[in-house]
Order: structure tokens, then C-alpha cells, then sequence
């Protein structure tokens, strides 16, 4: 059976290239036979952990992971945070609204639902400021790119959009 662009959902075109779709058994073995094709993978769908709310705290305060890998200014530079969106009203952050985006089907928002990229974002770039935490990359432009819908799944085929767009 040849594969058609009707079985084609999505096409890869970057650092990873490929497509992703649903195939007959036919098409899957015709696939595995040819030499030009690397590696074949069934899309599966990832989930992240539940996240907690944290309380909002009275002074900054430096994370015990941050103390012991180190954090320094990332004033200037541009970290992209694939994961469940970032909140881009946070204080602590610094988001760039014009190059976030979203990759899901069901949502265009990048806006964080779930918390996950936020807090990760956080981590990664809270400002070095008197509120919150400080991140690794103090002060560090976040780009969010949301994979991970509102209740913390996605699939490995938007994964590899978001990376490929980077």
C-alpha cells in the first residue's frame, strides 16, 4: 500500500524529519522495508506529574536545587521552555509574547493552564529581583512552547514540532 497525504497527520521538517500519521499494517511494513527509513515510532501519548501550588512567599529566596548547581544573570539571553505553556503575566518571569506559541490542536493559547512550564520557567529564569525565587539563568527571556494541554498531556509527535521549531 502506498502511503498517501491522507495518512499523513504531520510532517517533521528540522532537526528531525519524518511524519507522523495513521498507517495499514501494509503501509507499515512496506516502511520498515525501506532502506532510506531510519527508525520507525508509534506516537504515544506523555503525561507530566501532577504539580502543586506553591504559596506565594513574603522574600526571594534561592531553591535549594539552584544553591547547588549554581545560577548566574541571564540577562540577554533566550531560554525556550517546551512543556505545559508559561503564565506570561507572571512578575517573576520575563516571557516573550511574540515568539510563544502554542503546538496543541485543541489550543492556540500558550498560556499555562496546568503550571508545569511555569514553574520550570521559574527555575530556569525567575528574576533575581525581592520576590519569589531566583532562577538558574536569572532574569534569562523565556519563549514558551506549549505541548502539554490543560491537564498535562501531549503526544511525542507535538514534542517533536516545538523541537523542531526551535
Amino acid at each position: 500500500d502506498e502511503i498517501t497525504p491522507s495518512s499523513v497527520s504531520t510532517k517533521f521538517d528540522g532537526a528531525i524529519k519524518g511524519f507522523a500519521g495513521k498507517l495499514s499494517k501494509e503501509q507499515l511494513e512496506s516502511l520498515r522495508n525501506n532502506p532510506d527509513v531510519k527508525s520507525i515510532e508509534q506516537d504515544r501519548v506523555i503525561a507530566l506529574a501532577t504539580t502543586t501550588t506553591s504559596v506565594a512567599q513574603p522574600a526571594q529566596t534561592i531553591p535549594w536545587g539552584v544553591a547547588k548547581v549554581g545560577y548566574g544573570d541571564g540577562t540577554g539571553k533566550t531560554v525556550w521552555v517546551i512543556d505545559s505553556g508559561v503564565k506570561s503575566d507572571h512578575p517573576d518571569l520575563n516571557v516573550d509574547k511574540t515568539r510563544s506559541k502554542s503546538f496543541l490542536l485543541t489550543s492556540t493559547s500558550y498560556e499555562d493552564v496546568y503550571g508545569h512550564g511555569t514553574a520550570v520557567a521559574g527555575i530556569i529564569g525567575a528574576k533575581n529581583n525581592t520576590i519569589g525565587v531566583v532562577g538558574v539563568a536569572a532574569n534569562a527571556t523565556i519563549v514558551a512552547l506549549r505541548v502539554f494541554d490543560d491537564v498535562g498531556r501531549g503526544s511525542t509527535s507535538t514534542a517533536i514540532k516545538a523541537v523542531n521549531h526551535v
